[in-house]
């Protein structure tokens, strides 16, 4: 009798050590699928500067006018995240995965028919963000999912997508303008983004952390807690900082330097954040417990790389910049989602990724309207040293959370 015992829980022990290597193996399919994925919906925010430029002389429109492209993307984001819980309950993660993609799709194809630069905006921008959204919020629930020790890892490498986005779209689209037109691209970029399909496809909840859909949409009272409110103010302030990344493309042009070599600068300093991002993840994993720490570093270091761009007086001094300010997005990486899914727990992700997206969209809506209204009044390098005096300002809220928070 103890010999069948012994045999069946060793067979047992096989079949469970199994079990746990399919899902590492898994772990490491959706890590890849959801970072692709990435590249062409938050990374299209990185590639927007190129139709910024294009769309200037097109439409006789000043940089700030055409810019606002960001502004209508972020709305049209923002409007997502708060409807998305909703959406999540009614269809859940498979189909609202599906339904992004396809209006996605439609939407960047409808661009290439619009009439005047409004009409490009509400497209590309409103219907375009709120379905890239779409997508992008519920593939990150599920991949939430999936993760337990590796989740500074995880959440490094899986935004390795964002970087990859400008890296293949700034001289993608560029090449494209060029060769052929911006309203050829979008059609292009509309076929591109089909890819959305098959990974809707592939990507399937965690059995043992599925999403519950049959639980209220919200979960309010996140509200109440101080440290979840103090690390959204200091995000919205950080993303509002980030966001200046958007104008560098416009920003190289109009200050004279042609369109291959902003779409060089772009390239670099997205190969740098790429490069770095498996590294600083793999490394920062192993200090897990300091995740406040790191933010606040990394934040320190990426509000001082923006803010060094307009003293460049070189090209290499300023290919040097970009490469350390991809170091300073790479150092970043996770740490934002791994601290959000700390302090608000599985369950009640839901709720604070539509808390957290729709103050990240805003950043995105105010950032680049402010910083090319300073340019205007003031000086174009204001947009980088205002950037960077934001970025550095998040720091009083990020460090009055941490006091708050029980990490």
């Amino acid at each position: 009798m103890q010999m069948v015992d012994r045999d069946f829980n060793n067979r047992f022990g096989r079949e469970e050590r199994s079990y746990n290597t399919i899902y590492e193996g898994y772990f490491y399919v959706v890590l890849i699928l959801v970072s692709f994925a990435w590249s062409f919906t938050i990374g299209l925010m990185r590639g927007y500067g190129v139709f910024v430029s294009a769309w200037m002389p097109y439409f006789g429109v000043s940089m700030n006018t055409a810019a606002y492209i960001f502004f209508f993307s972020t709305i049209g984001s923002c409007i997502n995240s708060l409807l998305a819980p909703i959406i999540l309950v009614i269809l859940g993660t498979r189909r609202m995965m599906l339904l992004g993609a396809i209006g996605l799709s439609l939407s960047q194809a409808a661009v290439a028919f619009s009439r005047n630069l409004l009409e490009a905006h509400i497209l590309l921008g409103v219907a375009g963000g709120f379905f890239f959204n779409m997508f992008v919020y519920t593939s990150n629930i599920v991949f939430q999912g999936w993760m337990n020790k590796k989740r500074v890892f995880g959440n490094g490498i899986v935004y390795c997508g964002v970087p990859l986005g400008g890296f293949i779209l700034n001289p993608l689209w560029t090449y494209l303008f060029e060769t052929y037109t911006w309203r050829s691209t979008c059609l292009i970029q509309a076929g591109i983004s089909l890819n959305l399909l098959w990974i809707s496809l592939m990507l399937i909840e965690c059995p043992s952390c599925p999403v519950n859909t049959k639980k209220a949409p919200f979960s309010w009272s996140l509200l109440k807690s101080p440290a979840v409110i103090l690390f959204g103010l200091a995000q919205l302030l950080f993303w509002t900082c980030y966001s200046s990344t958007t104008l560098l493309y416009p920003y190289l042009t109009e200050k004279g330097y042609s369109y291959s070599f902003a779409a060089e600068v772009a390239l670099v300093q997205s190969i740098s954040e790429v490069i770095f991002r498996p590294i600083l993840s793999t490394a920062l994993n192993k200090k897990s417990g300091l995740k406040f720490e790191l933010m606040t570093f990394a934040t320190i270091i990426t509000a001082v790389s923006l803010g060094l761009t307009p003293l460049a007086s070189t090209t290499r001094v300023l290919l040097a910049i970009a490469v350390a300010q991809g170091f300073s997005f790479a150092f970043v990486g996770g740490l934002p989602t791994c601290i959000i899914v700390d302090l608000a727990g599985y369950e009640r992700l839901p709720t604070a990724f539509m808390i957290y997206a729709f103050l990240i969209d805003s950043s995105f809506m105010v950032g680049p309207a402010l910083y090319t209204y300073l340019q205007e009044i003031l000086f174009s390098q204001a947009l980088f040293y205002a950037a960077a005096c934001v970025g550095l300002s998040s720091l009083i809220f990020h460090l009055l959370s941490q006091k708050f928070s029980n990490l």
